[in-house]
């Protein structure tokens, strides 16, 4: 008897060890994760309604916390880092997502993060990674985001990391996390309306914190972080395959040449009639200048707002041109014209003029002053009512 009492007070502990050692390991627990990301990332695709992208943005929400639950419980292990940099990028996917439901669906509810998790990325890292040489992939991740709750991870990253390519990405993602704060604000001054809910996505008052700083201490602000990541010239920034500072060059670029209030660089070349012409013989005009391509989807949406936009305004000191990518001779955009009765004219571009407007992604939409000025930046389709009203006001600029 007292055998078979001896033996069943071992049981708990037996049970307890057994548990034990059945548990997954950290970089198990991960890399199931991963592949429940994954399967969630792929239903992006298939959403086709608004409320479909709207639990799918809940979905990617969730994985924030899991991952960053396997780098809080386990902060010596290896994948740590790897947990933080997929958190991240959840966070910012989420984001994302909700951005696109607060600009193109104007009447459905925004989803916000709720959690608390940019404040725990920032928390983590600073506790247990600050020095650690795996925080570049991290800080690559944060330069997609629009929330200043990251700024501070940034800083102490180029202040105190001796890895110089931690310290070159942390420069070139906080320049780039500001200019994505200055894009938003613009957006917000088209759209009035945006700065609610944007504020649900990334905290009341948002767009009004950055209104308080104003626009051209944002523009130093950026150029400073610009010209900072300028001197990682020997840091490569793999999404880019190329160097930091050939990414901060390039960004500056746009942000002093291209952005709003600056004069619009020259573009010369031939029509799909094969005439040349420039941008400049439409000065006193107000000119929508139209980066496209034939197969890019979003393009082709909005084709017959163009082609609306050319009707409503007949008459008027009014152009609207394009600049058809990838390359393409003017006999040959001349047939995807006809093709699809698209009735602007258009620079067949040879590579040159997306070269000097810095690669732009299509659509991106320029609206360009009588007076040869940007006044208006969209890459996406910031929706024909924003569109219609902007040139509307600014042809009263020219009749005045």
């Amino acid at each position: 008897m007292r055998t078979i009492v001896l033996f069943l007070s071992l049981l708990p502990s037996l049970n307890v060890t057994a548990t034990a050692d059945e548990l997954p390991t950290p970089a198990q627990q991960y890399h199931q994760l991963r592949k429940e990301y994954n399967v969630v990332s792929r239903e992006i695709i298939r959403s086709k309604t608004v409320e479909d992208r709207k639990a799918v943005a809940r979905r990617f929400d969730a994985f924030a916390k899991k991952f960053l639950d396997i780098a809080d419980k386990h902060p010596d292990d290896p994948i740590a880092p790897s947990a933080i940099r997929f958190a991240v990028q959840a966070i910012v996917t989420t984001d994302s997502r909700a951005r696109n439901i607060a600009e193109f669906h104007p009447g459905s509810s925004v989803v916000g993060s709720s959690d608390g998790s940019t404040q725990r990325v920032v928390k983590l890292v600073l506790r247990d990674h600050l020095m650690s040489d795996k925080l570049a992939p991290i800080c690559d991740r944060v330069r997609f985001s629009f929330r200043p709750e990251f700024e501070p991870l940034l800083r102490a990253a180029i202040k105190v990391n001796p890895h110089k390519d931690v310290r070159g990405l942390a420069q070139l993602a906080l320049a780039q996390l500001q200019h994505n704060q200055l894009r938003l604000m613009d957006l917000a001054d088209d759209r009035p309306e945006l700065s609610k809910r944007f504020g649900t996505i990334y905290g009341i008052g948002y767009i009004e914190r950055l209104q308080r700083i104003g626009r051209d201490q944002l523009v130093k602000r950026v150029e400073t972080a610009y010209e900072a990541a300028v001197k990682f010239d020997d840091v490569t920034n793999i999404p880019f395959k190329m160097s930091v500072a050939e990414k901060a060059r390039s960004d500056l670029y746009e942000l002093r040449h291209l952005s709003r209030g600056r004069k619009a660089p020259e573009i010369q070349g031939q029509d799909q009639e094969g005439r040349q012409f420039k941008l400049t013989d439409y000065r006193g005009n107000v000119v929508l200048l139209y980066f496209w391509q034939e197969h890019c989807l979003p393009c082709q949406a909005h084709w017959p707002h163009q082609r609306s936009i050319i009707k409503r305004l007949s008459g008027e000191p009014f152009a609207l041109l394009g600049v058809n990518t990838p390359p393409h001779t003017p006999d040959a955009l001349k047939k995807i014209m006809k093709k699809h009765k698209l009735n602007w004219r258009s620079f067949a571009d040879d590579g040159s003029i997306a070269k000097r407007w810095n690669s732009p992604a299509t659509p991106s939409f320029y609206i360009i002053d009588h007076e040869g000025a940007i006044r208006h930046k969209w890459i996406g389709h910031p929706g024909e009512q924003t569109i219609d009203a902007a040139l509307d006001k600014l042809l009263e600029e020219v009749e005045q």
